[in-house]
């Protein structure tokens, strides 16, 4: 029930008793962040040194046995378990989250030029690491090239699973000249 020494006694119909001293150890939560994107990884940890950390299904996530950084593999749940060095086990559920699907789009725009991403899971936002480069409608995806370099254009949703994409944006031709006859 609570951690610490105690006395176990077992009496027989005779009267006769036999006693064994047990240590009840304490059961530490496991701590750490309980999402993680599709990919990426978190760090979870237990101030109980020594043990093995294991996941219930290394389908939806992976956990190192020794350092407790659990990586997404694919979306749901799955039970990371801490067994310290007495054999108590400590469990922590994570939810991994799935990363955009279905994401289209053109990776190249001429200046002055309109391109339309989208995806199938819809909800996110769309952004441009350089709108000086590229802008993009947070809504509905619809990129304006500006000038010519590249910019990130990323698509997170709300979960705060992401996908990012380099776009380029091409220049105009020079101006034309010659003559018209």
């Amino acid at each position: 029930l609570t951690p610490g020494p105690s006395i176990i006694n077992y009496t027989l119909p005779t009267g006769c008793v036999t006693t064994h001293a047990i240590t009840v150890n304490p059961l530490v939560p496991v701590t750490g962040r309980a999402t993680v994107c599709e990919g990426a990884s978190i760090a979870l940890s237990n101030v109980v040194p020594g043990g093995t950390w294991t996941t219930s299904d290394p389908s939806v996530a992976t956990v190192s046995s020794a350092s407790g950084v659990a990586t997404g593999v694919s979306a749901g749940s799955a039970i990371i378990s801490y067994t310290n060095p007495s054999g108590c086990v400590a469990t922590y559920i994570i939810t991994v989250n799935g990363l955009p699907a279905g994401v289209t789009g053109s990776t190249a725009v001429c200046e002055a030029a309109t391109t339309t991403w989208g995806s199938t899971t819809t909800g996110g936002t769309w952004t441009s690491s350089d709108p000086a480069v590229a802008t993009i409608a947070p809504a509905t995806g619809l990129l304006s090239g500006i000038t010519a370099g590249t910019t990130l254009v990323t698509y997170t949703l709300s979960t705060g699973c992401a996908s990012s994409y380099l776009v380029t944006v091409h220049p105009l031709p020079a101006s034309v000249t010659g003559s018209s006859a």
